[in-house]
């Protein structure tokens, strides 16, 4: 394996990496806002019928 290929590799699994970690967070926080999206709408006074989730 050369360097420009080791480099290659290296930064394809950064990039893998990164992308993974960030669909994470995504994931996390469409999980968290759904999750308290019922109690979010009953605080202000908004129904509950208001949320798709709920």
């Amino acid at each position: 394996m050369t360097t420009s290929e080791s480099t290659t590799n290296s930064s394809a699994n950064s990039t893998g990496v990164y992308l993974a970690v960030l669909q994470l967070v995504f994931t996390l926080g469409w999980t968290t806002y759904v999750i308290y999206l019922p109690k979010l709408c009953a605080e202000s006074a908004l129904h509950r019928a208001r949320s798709s989730w709920s």
